[in-house]
């Protein structure tokens, strides 16, 4: 079967194009700057699909009068803060939607059953049993690793000639558990369940075949029973050969940067397992490095707030902000705005819409700009178009370090462990900004400190996610304090 969010995904990809080709937006035309976290563009991309959407639109369907100063800006939109609290707009609301637990009193044990399944697109043909088992077996694999923090052996379900792809999932697996088992919490997982959706698949010579999957799983994290972590739309393309009378891996890649920076690839196309360059292990060892030196300064980063004064007239409304990016993890609100899965990812935009929805007005005064009136981009100081910081992540950390007067007033490098719901942290890796989440929780110990957040994200879209258990361990808090 297929998800009917499956089709209508494959039309609004198709219109995304068209209108792309149309206003001018070339690939990475969500920013200025190098697109973040990117997506397949050779296959079926692991993009969520598209709920119905609410009849108001959040965006102004009129532009307002040119400011003549920072102080004419105008005020968000009544609509925004409204739209993240329409539970009907959904009528095929299902159990794949996100779900926040009630994380204050949470189960002991998780109800998880520590297994997948396989399911098929209507364009798949069904693989035989026994590779059906291959892949199972090997994404079990995966999770029993994240369960124990200790990397499995995998070397006898790959094929003979498969050595430099064993080491490269090898490579990821153990930057997964080491940076976790690193955290200052518990970071193994106590139970999990996917599925893992077949799409299509290729054959090949001697009875072999490529397969393209998305996946959508739960977890739950020893440190926090009871709050399940869900992932959707997460791609993978296995290759599977006929081997001495067995089925084998001969290739497996997962469609996020961490693989496509470890199979040494700098541009921002996924290529194929099987385009692996050679030097797995120094890239490994360079980004592991860099991962937990990142990861051990910010535990040390144990200051309270550094006592800047921003003034702000105006509040932000956290509330508002967070029901926002919650309702739209794992969808798209393609009514209201663009998207940018495939144009080098939407997080930012995403984060955008929910601090839209929690009272922060566009900003199109001055040199420094955050707006959002149509998708061809502009700088110009008036109502239409939309600035790079609206949907690129060093764009937007460019904003909002440097404007002054009007529009929203926020703290970047803020102290770790001084996060709220509705603040966002930037993410990346080497000296490179590549990602940006929302915080919806804050975990507390007994005597009231920080812990660690749980943030929603798209591209890839995550909920109830430990923001420590990411890959991206260089990690900026960017304090959303109000707007003037």
């Amino acid at each position: 079967m297929i998800k009917s969010r499956f089709r209508k995904y494959i039309a609004l990809c198709l219109a995304a194009l068209l209108f792309a080709a149309l206003s001018g937006c070339a690939g990475g035309g969500a920013s200025s700057a190098p697109p973040q976290e990117p997506l397949p563009v050779y296959e079926p991309p692991a993009v969520p699909a598209f709920a119905p959407q609410p009849e108001e639109s959040a965006v102004p369907s009129e532009a307002p009068a040119e400011a003549t100063d920072e102080a004419d800006k105008p005020p968000a939109s009544d609509e925004a803060e409204d739209e993240g609290e329409d539970e009907e707009s959904d009528p095929d609301d299902s159990d794949d939607g996100p779900v926040v637990l009630d994380v204050d009193d949470p189960p002991e044990l998780s109800s998880l059953d520590n297994m997948g399944e396989i399911v098929y697109g209507e364009e798949a043909a069904r693989l035989d049993p026994r590779q059906e088992d291959l892949l199972l077996d090997f994404m079990d694999a995966y999770y029993t690793s994240l369960s124990e923090l200790e990397v499995r052996d995998i070397s006898t379900m790959f094929a003979k000639d498969a050595s430099v792809t064993l080491e490269f999932n090898l490579a990821v697996w153990e930057i997964m558990v080491d940076i976790r088992a690193a955290q200052r919490t518990d970071l193994s997982l106590s139970g999990y369940e996917y599925t893992l959706s077949i799409e299509r698949t290729e054959p090949l010579a001697n009875g072999g075949v490529r397969v393209f999957a998305e996946e959508d799983y739960t977890c739950n994290f020893t440190a926090y029973p009871g709050v399940d972590t869900r992932a959707y739309n997460v791609g993978h393309s296995f290759t599977i050969v006929f081997e001495d009378d067995e089925y084998l891996l001969a290739g497996h890649r997962q469609y996020d940067s961490l693989n496509s920076y470890l199979m040494g690839h700098t541009g921002w196309e996924y290529p194929p397992p099987e385009t692996i360059t050679p030097g797995v292990s120094g890239r490994k060892e360079l980004f592991l490095t860099s991962a937990l030196s990142a990861a051990e300064a910010r535990q040390e980063d144990a200051a309270p707030d550094s006592g800047i004064d921003l003034d702000y007239s105006h509040s932000y409304d956290r509330d508002a902000a967070v029901t926002y990016a919650i309702k739209w993890v794992g969808t798209r609100n393609i009514i209201d705005w663009a998207m940018y899965d495939l144009y080098g990812g939407n997080c930012q935009n995403f984060t955008s819409q929910a601090m839209f929805a929690g009272g922060i007005p566009m900003d199109y005064s001055g040199e420094h700009q955050w707006k959002w009136y149509g998708d061809v981009p502009n700088e110009l100081q008036r109502a239409t178009g939309r600035s790079a910081a609206w949907s690129g992540v060093e764009d937007f950390l460019e904003y909002v370090r440097e404007n002054t007067g009007g529009g929203m007033v926020a703290q970047p490098n803020a102290p770790h462990y001084t996060g709220e719901e509705g603040d966002v942290v930037h993410m990346g890796i080497l000296g490179e900004w590549r990602h940006t989440v929302m915080i919806h929780h804050v975990f507390k110990d007994a005597d009231g400190e920080t812990l660690d957040y749980l943030v929603a994200s798209n591209s890839a879209d995550l909920i109830n996610y430990p923001l420590s258990a990411h890959y991206y361990q260089q990690q900026m808090l960017i304090k959303i304090l109000g707007w003037n």
